[in-house]
């Protein structure tokens, strides 16, 4: 009787041993992952902030140069310039920009992270909703995954949507 009383008192140890463990591992993981969020969205803000810099200063050499390989496969550079171009025409310079909102995605089989960053964007005659996906593989430097503008107010007489992706 003495046996399987310690042998039951030795497992509720083990198991408790166990779960503190398994807690304490999940705790770490949660705030290495909690900074890497951080580091991203921050990684992301400001690669959105000189994509407005360069857009500020009508610098479409230095925008496209943001924009990943996966979306220059899928947009010609000539078509990124036209609709650049056809922004700036239609809206003027981005005067200011504010983030709305930020979803951090993470594919830790890939090593991947992308950051979608939703902005206020007030151009000179105009405003619009910019969606803007960074993506970041792992060990390389962030880049435009994908591009979307959305018009909001101001000037009229095209389509209120154009999309880069």
């Amino acid at each position: 009787m003495r046996f399987a009383e310690l042998w039951h008192r030795v497992r509720i140890a083990v198991g408790i041993s166990r779960l503190l463990g398994l807690t304490l591992g999940m705790a770490a993981l949660t705030a290495v992952s909690s900074c890497n969020l951080a580091v991203d969205r921050g990684d992301a803000k400001a690669l959105a902030d000189r994509y407005f810099a360069a857009s500020e200063n009508s610098d479409y050499n230095g925008i496209i140069a943001l924009y990943s390989p996966e979306f220059l496969s899928k947009t010609p550079r000539e078509q990124i310039r036209r609709i650049l171009l056809s922004v700036h025409n239609r809206c003027g310079i981005p005067k200011s920009h504010t983030l709305q909102t930020w979803r951090v995605f993470s594919d830790l089989t890939r090593g991947s992270t992308q950051v979608d960053l939703s902005y206020d964007v007030t151009y000179s005659r105009c405003r619009m909703s910019e969606r803007i996906v960074v993506a970041r593989h792992h060990g390389e430097k962030v880049q435009i995954l994908s591009h979307n503008f959305n018009l909001l107010s101001g000037s009229t007489g095209q389509d209120n949507g154009l999309t880069t992706t």
